[in-house]
């Protein structure tokens, strides 16, 4: 489900990195990074909704 998911946001993430000036962008990717940083610390089970949520934001947040 996770997967599916980041293979829909990979499009806007795209055209939204293309649109925004790097500099821009920065802040939004480095608060995105730190809430899964800070939930990965309340995940109880790897298989449970948190855990999606963390590979989802840590995922896109890489692509843009």
């Amino acid at each position: 489900m996770a997967v599916l998911f980041v293979i829909i946001m990979v499009v806007p993430a795209g055209k939204m990195s293309d649109r925004f000036k790097y500099k821009d962008l920065m802040p939004w990717i480095g608060s995105i990074n730190l809430l899964a940083i800070y939930m990965i610390y309340h995940i109880k089970d790897p298989k449970s909704f948190e855990a999606m949520v963390v590979f989802v934001l840590m995922t896109c947040s890489l692509f843009m």
